[in-house]
């Protein structure tokens, strides 16, 4: 008979990470963001990339390419907070209802692929594949679908637009190479 005796002081060790880095290209990190390397699991708190570019796949299953200079929040496994900075989320169906805020809007992912370029002033969210909903404080929510765009600038509604694939060309081109690089390993 063997008997395991547990050490008094032991805790078991938890995790409260909510998402994990997978890739970067040329990642500057800014002086307030925690030491952060690829396959790191990434607790709630600030990511602030100065230049360069960088994958983070939430635990919901949802995956954000940001590109520097940009600041991103992790919430939760489903919520994030962008500031300023461009990014490309997508966001597969079981993490359906992933949240990303703004300082002018939230933007609830309904199964998609979107951009968002984000300052403290304005905000762009761009629709590639399926549909967002933007939900603008008391105003009524709104629904953009694939190929639509809207900019929201202080307390004005948003205005619509066409999305703008190109002026997200680079984070489309580290995704499919992030993409492919999976496939081979």
């Amino acid at each position: 008979v063997t008997l395991w005796l547990k050490h008094p002081s032991a805790k078991p060790t938890t995790s409260t990470a909510v998402a994990m880095l997978i890739r970067t290209v040329d990642a500057q990190w800014g002086q307030n963001t925690a030491p952060v390397r690829v396959g790191s699991a990434l607790e709630p708190g600030w990511l602030r990339l100065e230049s360069g570019l960088a994958q983070v796949v939430f635990y919901s299953g949802a995956r954000v390419v940001i590109e520097g200079p940009a600041e991103l929040q992790l919430v939760s496994p489903t919520e994030a907070v962008c500031p300023s900075g461009r990014l490309l989320a997508e966001v597969p169906q079981p993490a359906r209802g992933f949240r990303l805020k703004t300082d002018q809007l939230n933007v609830v992912d309904l199964g998609t692929a979107f951009g968002i370029n984000a300052t403290r002033a304005r905000t762009e969210v761009h629709v590639f594949k399926g549909k967002v909903e933007l939900l603008l404080g008391k105003a009524p929510n709104q629904s953009l679908s694939e190929g639509q765009a809207a900019l929201a600038q202080g307390s004005d509604p948003p205005r619509l637009m066409a999305a703008n694939a190109a002026a997200f060309s680079s984070l489309f081109a580290f995704q499919e190479r992030s993409l492919a690089a999976e496939a081979f390993r």
